[in-house]
């Protein structure tokens, strides 16, 4: 017998929470918020974000003027198309208006730091190759002229004190650290 009230209890149970899980929701629902409307303002501001594209060719004033060519893209400001504003409201005109502009400003910067960074790297890869073979001159000058008038008496004597760091008897005068050990590498015998 005490199974059976056992079984009641627990099937009322059962009983009273599913009540409870239909009826709690039912108090709970306030009121429906209202379906919100984007404005013509924040459509019009989508619209010019998503119609301002940058134009390559500001690449070039990026390229040959990296300094000020940086700059101009922020001094001329872009023509926004007007087939897209015609039977807009006032808010989306100058929502998009404002919109396009900025974005189609900073694309346009984006080229012309493109651009920029093309020089950089043009002008640094070039200074590099005039200073490695403006080092190679001065290393064959070098080696012309001293290793000559020092002859083997300095390269015994290097090869002999210093020959960790020296890179062999045939450098002469070099070895004594007047150039990088790159150089001497790269250099032939004299």
């Amino acid at each position: 017998m005490q199974n059976r009230t056992v079984g009641k209890r627990s099937v009322s149970a059962i009983l009273v929470a599913a009540c409870m899980l239909t009826v709690v929701p039912v108090f709970s629902q306030s009121e429906e918020a209202p379906a919100t409307e984007v404005s013509d303002a924040e459509n019009g501001k989508a619209q010019g974000k998503a119609d301002a594209r940058g134009n390559a060719l500001w690449f070039i004033p990026g390229l040959l003027l990296p300094g000020v060519g940086m700059i101009l893209p922020w001094v001329f400001s872009p023509a926004v198309p007007s087939d897209k504003l015609i039977g807009k409201s006032d808010e989306f005109v100058a929502a998009y208006r404002t919109a396009y502009i900025r974005k189609k400003k900073l694309s346009n910067f984006l080229w012309s730091l493109a651009g920029s960074g093309t020089t950089v790297v043009v002008i640094g890869a070039a200074a590099i190759v005039v200073t490695v073979q403006a080092a190679e001159g001065t290393a064959s000058a070098c080696s012309g002229a001293l290793g000559d008038a020092c002859g083997g008496v300095l390269s015994d004597a290097c090869s002999s004190a210093i020959s960790p760091t020296c890179s062999g008897p045939s450098v002469g005068c070099m070895s004594l650290g007047l150039l990088p050990r790159a150089v001497l590498a790269a250099l032939p015998p004299p």
